[in-house]
């Protein structure tokens, strides 16, 4: 539903849309079919990040056939490496953050900001951002604050869960950046979203 809300605020002419933590393309290629009933599938440019090697080699195939740029990154708040916990090839739950008593293989993967890679491939705005990063969403949004600053992004959806306590972050960290720049927070429901005048602390 989401999706097909970004769809149609989006103005006439290319919409640029970003799956963070993209995994095997299931979100993707969602967004590709929503584009497609609403008549914009000439007009979405996708760009999927994804740093398990297994999950982007599905993701590559997944989406051979689409307009869509792949990287194999973690989007985060820095550029440079971070160490990656593989529960399992293609899990859902592999992470920059690793739950304690679970164990996970461990490599090291690039971290690129989105800032970064916006400014890089001249994307000019998102019309919708997905972040679903097991925890880490945080830090993806910090390294967004230049476009979200500007405005450049219309909507981002983040996964809120009990995996941010292992990043030692808290959902008032969002309120505070995203109130500060402007934007209004709420929660996805299967009624719409349900947004909220400010953070307290009930909604952690």
């Amino acid at each position: 539903a989401l999706q097909r809300w970004a769809l149609a605020m989006a103005t006439a002419g290319e919409v640029h849309v970003a799956d963070v933590g993209a995994n095997v393309g299931r979100w993707s290629r969602s967004l590709l079919s929503a584009a497609s009933v609403a008549g914009r599938a000439a007009d979405v440019r996708l760009h999927a990040f994804e740093p398990d090697a297994p999950a982007y080699e599905r993701l590559e195939r997944s989406l051979s056939a689409a307009r869509a740029t792949l990287t194999r990154a973690a989007l985060s708040d820095h550029q440079g490496t971070s160490v990656f916990h593989v529960v399992a090839p293609c899990a859902g739950t592999n992470s920059l953050h690793l739950v304690p008593g679970t164990s996970a293989a461990t490599e090291t993967i690039r971290t690129i900001t989105l800032d970064s890679y916006a400014a890089e491939s001249g994307v000019p705005s998102f019309a919708l951002v997905k972040i679903d990063t097991e925890g880490h969403d945080l830090a993806v949004l910090r390294g967004a604050r230049g476009l979200l600053a500007e405005h450049r992004i219309a909507v981002v959806q983040f996964e809120y869960n009990h995996r941010w306590v292992f990043a030692r972050t808290f959902l008032r960290d969002a309120f505070e950046l995203l109130t500060d720049l402007r934007y209004r927070v709420g929660k996805l429901t299967h009624r719409g979203v349900e947004f909220y005048p400010g953070w307290e602390p009930g909604l952690e």
